[in-house]
């Protein structure tokens, strides 16, 4: 039986695409996990709230981006809203905004 020989080249030839990748994934996750525990928190406080001014649209907001998958999130944000608002965004910024959205309903759930 022929066994597989590695070859480890192909990483080394792409090296810096590879280090620019893996900073900017740091960057996005850092950017992602602030905002999205700001929101997390922020709809936390409010949907612990006795007025249903506060209340509501946080469980409306917390029920919505928990359901909605991230991956529709993501495209929607980037493909869809620009032709609607008319704003066009960054693919970087776009992820930051969607992930931040996503995590900011499930981290009002795990601070409740």
């Amino acid at each position: 039986m022929a066994g597989y020989s590695w070859d480890f080249d192909v990483i080394l030839v792409h090296k810096e695409a590879l280090l620019r990748g893996t900073l900017t994934t740091l960057e996005l996750t850092l950017l992602s996990i602030v905002a999205g525990t700001a929101i997390g928190l922020t709809l936390c406080l409010m949907k612990r709230s006795k007025k249903y001014a506060l209340s509501y649209p946080a469980i409306i907001y917390i029920e919505l981006f928990s359901s909605l998958p991230l991956l529709a999130l993501l495209i929607w944000l980037f493909y869809a809203l620009p032709p609607l608002i008319g704003i066009h965004l960054s693919a970087f910024s776009t992820a930051v905004i969607g992930l931040s959205l996503n995590l900011g309903a499930f981290a009002a759930e795990v601070f409740r």
